[in-house]
C-alpha cells in the first residue's frame, strides 16, 4: 500500500492559478509579446519619492502608457512589466546586463 503525503499539493495546483502565465524575455510562450520584446528594448529605469519613469528605445514612458497594444504597469530597478490591453497577458521586459 501507497501511503499518501497530506502536505503534498497537486501537480497542477500553483498559487497564481486562474492568471496569464508571464511572459519572461527569452522566453516565447506568446507570439505577439514575443515580437513587442524582440522589437522594444528598455534602456533603463528612473524611479523617486515623486515619478517613475522607464526608458524604451531612448523614450521616457510613464506607467499607464501604452506602446504597441501593451501597457506600461510595474517599473522597477531593472525589468518593467507591460499587460497586453487585449488579453491581459503579463510580460517582462528586462534592461541588459551592464
Amino acid at each position: 500500500m501507497q501511503s499518501i503525503d497530506p502536505f503534498r499539493l497537486p501537480e497542477n495546483w500553483r498559487p497564481d492559478a486562474g492568471q496569464p502565465e508571464p511572459l519572461i524575455g527569452g522566453q516565447k510562450k506568446d507570439t505577439a509579446a514575443a515580437d513587442f520584446l524582440r522589437k522594444h528594448r528598455l534602456d533603463g529605469t528612473f524611479r523617486s519619492q515623486e515619478q517613475q519613469r522607464a526608458v524604451i528605445d531612448g523614450y521616457a514612458m510613464r506607467l499607464d502608457e501604452v506602446l504597441e497594444g501593451y501597457k506600461l504597469v510595474e517599473i522597477a530597478e531593472r525589468w518593467v512589466v507591460w499587460r497586453s490591453v487585449e488579453t491581459g497577458q503579463p510580460v517582462v521586459m528586462k534592461a541588459p546586463e551592464p
